[in-house]
């Protein structure tokens, strides 16, 4: 198993997986360019997100949760308009 960003992947790879991390991306479309460019033929891109979750949040809880002392390096906080298109 490798780290790094995704935006930046070197080697080959028989499987990748980003697992809550969409929001991390600096560039989505160029981070899956390189990812797609580093697998291997047949290899296989996994990717699992919550974004469903800030969508059932209530406005308490999601003031809440951003007023809290946790910092976060997200880029993007993505809706369902810029995640389905």
């Amino acid at each position: 198993m490798r780290v790094g960003e995704a935006e930046s992947l070197e080697g080959t790879f028989d499987h990748v997986l980003l697992l809550r991390s969409w929001n991390h991306l600096r560039d989505p479309k160029r981070a899956l360019e390189r990812i797609v460019a580093v697998l291997r033929p047949g290899g296989t891109l996994t990717v699992v997100d919550n974004v469903a979750f800030g969508l059932v949040r209530s406005r308490a809880q999601a003031e809440r949760a951003e007023s809290g002392p946790a910092v976060h390096e997200h880029f993007r906080n993505d809706g369902p308009p810029s995640v389905t298109s």
